[in-house]
């Protein structure tokens, strides 16, 4: 009989990604060093992939998945890992919370053992591995709450959960920047490792997210002293690695306008939000996905020349009217 691993994938993103990931360490016992966290992109995709693979190779590998959706660019690469997982005699299970289109649906969540997937207003991924898997506790109670109102981008009333919130907002995005997904993983675990031992935050998060806010709050407003308008709903503001709900608020607040759009240089990711206009329509068409008024997608930097120049970002902005057009 083969040994069994079971191996995790979750979104690294924000706390969402982490906080689902640890809960089903929990349920499944995952070993920390199986739990793999990853952006849309292709390096990521191709690095998550790798990591499979490896471990494939040990006998049965059973993987699951949080807080991703395989709509989109990424649907081919975790088609892959879907028959990486089959091929070892294995499974794979997924809990999302991202719209799901109908072949992403078809070809990945029909053959899941579990699939508990697609737009949920309601709860966020690690809401949903908690009521799958978990009696009501106390901790985790704590732990949803707090997770809930970061990812919906709901203000707590409480003081203490909003600074949680904004240590994690702060300090997950200062952890991406590292200069490799093995090193992005291993910041990952060490916020799990916190979790473990029943803690909401711990030192290394608050400090991740007091050396960074200096250097966000300067980019932003770097960021904001040129935009690039859309018609009079629509914003654009370019920059590298600034914490895309603020940046996406302060572009939406510098412009009036009630849809703010960042990119971020570094990697070509793009950030959506808005105010009351539906934007995952609009991250579709460029590829990505999301929800209502907080969605994303990924451009590719050789087609945009590493946004070196300023025809560069107006050759986005131009991307980004077309399809606007179409969707908002």
């Amino acid at each position: 009989m083969k040994t069994e691993t079971i191996a995790i994938i979750s979104h690294s993103g924000d706390i969402d990604g982490i906080a689902s990931a640890f809960l089903l360490k929990e349920a499944f016992k995952v070993q920390l060093k199986n739990i793999f966290f990853v952006n849309y992109g292709e390096e990521d995709l191709a690095y998550v992939e790798k990591e499979i693979r490896k471990l494939a190779k040990k006998g049965k590998l059973s993987i699951l998945i949080s807080d991703l959706s395989a709509d989109g660019k990424s649907m081919e690469t975790f088609s892959k890992i879907l028959e990486i997982a089959n091929g070892s005699g294995g499974n794979l299970s997924w809990f999302d919370h991202h719209p799901w289109g109908v072949d992403a649906i078809r070809k990945i969540a029909s053959r899941c053992k579990i699939a508990i997937v697609g737009e949920n207003s309601k709860f966020c991924a690690t809401e949903i591995v908690y009521r799958k898997f978990f009696k009501k506790d106390a901790f985790l109670d704590m732990l949803a709450e707090m997770v809930h109102y970061s990812d919906f981008n709901i203000r707590p009333d409480d003081e203490g959960t909003r600074k949680i919130v904004g240590y994690y907002a702060l300090g997950i995005t200062y952890y991406n920047t590292a200069s490799s997904r093995s090193v992005v993983d291993s910041k990952m675990r060490s916020i799990i490792a916190t979790l473990e031992k029943k803690r909401l935050y711990g030192k290394k998060i608050a400090d991740a997210a007091r050396t960074f806010e200096r250097v966000n709050s300067d980019r932003i407003k770097r960021m904001s002293r040129k935009l690039y308008l859309i018609g009079s709903e629509l914003a654009v503001g370019f920059s590298t690695d600034i914490q895309s709900t603020q940046a996406c608020a302060s572009i939406i607040e510098a412009s009036g306008r009630d849809v703010g759009v960042y990119i971020n240089i570094r990697n070509g990711k793009g950030h959506i939000r808005s105010i009351k206009s539906n934007t995952s329509m609009l991250a579709r068409s460029l590829g990505g996905n999301g929800h209502p008024h907080a969605s994303g997608f990924k451009l590719d930097l050789k087609e945009y020349n590493n946004f070196r120049s300023e025809s560069d970002k107006k050759r986005v902005v131009e991307l980004i009217t077309e399809k606007s057009r179409k969707v908002l």
